[in-house]
């Protein structure tokens, strides 16, 4: 599985190396990152896996976050089917460790799905529409404890 990275990672040498071995994609966060895109593009095209957290970032406190409409470029461009994996436990380790306490680790996946804009012109309203509908897709999978209220608006196949 190939993976997206923020490009600071590449600013520590060992990191760097870390996630060249992983063969992590470098992104450009808060911007259109064509280079990012084209990698991800090329990484599905042969085959491979493609790890993106939908949110840009990681959720310090175990809830979901808002879906940035990047990841529905990378499914429309490409095709390939979005696959919701949602993990929850690993936000209190740090809190547990200190205490020498074990941290539940939990890990859901859930039914494979394609976008489809049902013939929709594509804008910036449906691209967000269909991040929402990811999120939606992901937070059914989650403890009701760590989503808040998701609507879905279905533009999936």
């Amino acid at each position: 599985m190939i993976s997206l990275a923020k490009i600071e990672t590449w600013d520590s040498k060992l990191m760097g190396w870390l996630f060249d071995l992983w063969e992590s994609i470098p992104i450009r966060r808060g911007e259109v990152d064509l280079g990012a895109l084209q990698g991800c593009l090329d990484c599905l095209s042969v085959g491979d896996f493609l790890g993106v957290a939908p949110e840009g970032t990681r959720s310090h406190d175990g809830k979901l976050l808002s879906g940035r409409p990047g990841i529905v470029l990378i499914g429309l461009h490409s095709g390939a089917p979005i696959v919701p994996v949602v993990h929850w436990g690993v936000e209190d380790f740090s809190k547990n460790i200190k205490h020498l306490k074990r941290t539940d680790f939990h890990i859901r996946v859930g039914k494979p799905f394609i976008l489809d804009t049902n013939g929709e012109r594509i804008n910036s309203k449906l691209r967000q529409e269909m991040a929402d509908e990811i999120m939606y897709q992901m937070a059914i999978l989650m403890p009701k404890s760590t989503v808040a209220n998701m609507r879905t608006v279905r533009h999936l196949q």
